[in-house]
């Protein structure tokens, strides 16, 4: 637990006043964001990669996002070219997730009806859990996304299977399907655990009410779980695409042998009658 750990001096709370508003905001740039040999100066956690930076805090995540809590527009577009180098698979369409938040000095975090969220305090604590929550969400966000393009291929052939079936598409088309159903399971698997709360709260416990405060806000089990059901009809397509496309070589190796038969018979018959002739 000794990247998560924060020093009393990292702990203080952000340079705001009680009554500042701060600005946090999340950008999922791609599928992985690789961190190593990245060392910002300022830096207040490992893991997650934490650093100062515009007078806030920014904090990047292996999984693809980036969170900038109270940062300056300008250290955050220059944070965030700087990471684009590091991103594998960059994002076509960068999903972002904003909150506003301030310290409220109340006895307990709320989120209140005009959605902003009053913090106790704004500690480095509570805005590592702010950027948690901000991260996972446009990390499923984009899952999503990726989910819906590929329920907008897979539709076509399901509707046709169930109403004839079989199936249209060419060998081609049912290859291409094929990889794609397996590239999405590739993906979700090795996309974030979002129903795995941060290491923080191993060291920091009292921040738990927070953390599910804002991950029921944010709805992140549901969306979670409804990925999960997606991607299980996508490898159940994924294997009946694999079962089409294995019977229809077989179709063919089967005609492929008959023709071979038949025309070796054929071939006998042309030489007898040549020889009775």
């Amino acid at each position: 637990m000794a990247d998560h750990a924060i020093s009393k001096q990292e702990a203080a709370p952000a340079e705001q006043s009680a009554a500042a508003v701060v600005e946090a905001k999340a950008l999922q740039l791609g599928q992985r964001i690789d961190v190593r040999g990245f060392e910002p100066p300022q830096t207040v956690t490992k893991n997650p990669l934490s650093f100062r930076s515009g007078g806030g805090l920014v904090v990047v995540y292996r999984f693809g996002a980036v969170a900038f809590i109270g940062v300056a527009q300008a250290a955050q577009e220059e944070t965030a070219a700087a990471l684009r180098e590091r991103v594998t698979e960059p994002a076509e369409f960068v999903e972002t997730e904003s909150l506003s938040l301030a310290a409220d000095a109340r006895a307990e975090d709320v989120v209140a009806a005009s959605g902003r969220l009053a913090l106790i305090d704004t500690s480095d604590e509570r805005l590592l859990i702010v950027a948690d929550v901000l991260a996972k969400s446009v990390a499923l966000a984009d899952d999503e996304r990726y989910m819906r393009k590929i329920f907008e291929q897979i539709e076509p052939f399901a509707q046709n299977v169930a109403s004839t079936g079989g199936t249209a598409l060419t060998s081609k088309r049912m290859l291409q399907l094929l990889g794609e159903s397996l590239v999405a399971q590739t993906r979700m698997v090795g996309r974030v655990e979002v129903q795995e709360k941060p290491d923080l709260l191993w060291d920091r416990p009292q921040l738990q009410r927070l953390y599910a405060r804002l991950a029921d806000e944010y709805e992140l089990d549901d969306r979670a779980r409804a990925l999960a059901r997606k991607l299980k009809v996508i490898e159940e397509t994924a294997r009946t695409l694999a079962d089409f496309t294995e019977a229809r070589h077989s179709i063919r190796l089967e005609i492929a042998i008959v023709a071979l038969i038949v025309f070796e018979i054929l071939l006998s018959l042309y030489t007898m009658w040549r020889g009775g002739a």
